[in-house]
């Protein structure tokens, strides 16, 4: 049925979302199919809060990949059912050196740091942070500390490799977001 509908066009085309996680898991295998298949993938990366609001209010992509399973449930009816195809940790990722000696969730409410976490209603992972947090008793003493709350987590690892302009102590990410940094 999809290759069907697909070729209809003379210049067929698919639009994917996907979560800002998924970049680097996925941008090889679009590039592939799309020189297989002869398809242009308009991909629009976001947080996927931002990403469902989209597709509840009618902006209904061919495809979607989620970067939580919870962000599935809200659309199910949407697509067929959805599968699980991969998994990452969140991690605390630090400036170099890790001067501030943050070793555990608990040490980013300590007094004066400046944290960035991804924002909860905008995004898996802020979610995901907020409901950790919560569960370990830790929400208000870290959220008093956040600086920095954006939809996606690569935002989070550009601001904290900011250099000196970089004001954050450290980010709450995925282990995905900072494989390409490690050195950094």
């Amino acid at each position: 049925e999809f290759r069907r509908v697909l070729f209809r066009s003379e210049s067929p085309s698919l639009v994917l979302f996907s979560g800002g996680v998924n970049r680097l898991a996925i941008e090889t295998t679009i590039e592939r199919f799309e020189r297989r298949e002869g398809v242009k993938v308009d991909v629009q990366y976001n947080g996927c809060g931002i990403l469902v609001g989209l597709m509840k209010s009618e902006n209904v992509p061919d495809a979607y990949f989620s970067c939580d399973t919870s962000y599935m449930t809200q659309v199910r009816n949407l697509f067929q059912s959805p599968l699980t195809v991969s998994e990452t940790d969140m991690v605390i990722i630090t400036r170099k050196g890790n001067p501030k000696n943050i070793t555990k969730l608990a040490d980013l409410g300590r007094e004066g740091m400046s944290i960035g976490v991804a924002n909860e209603k905008q995004s898996a992972l802020g979610a995901l942070t907020a409901n950790l947090l919560k569960q370990l008793k830790l929400y208000d003493g870290v959220r008093k500390n956040v600086s920095v709350d954006t939809p996606t987590a690569d935002l989070l690892v550009n601001q904290l490799l900011g250099g000196a302009a970089a004001k954050l102590d450290a980010a709450v990410v995925y282990r995905v977001n900072c494989s390409q940094v490690k050195d950094k």
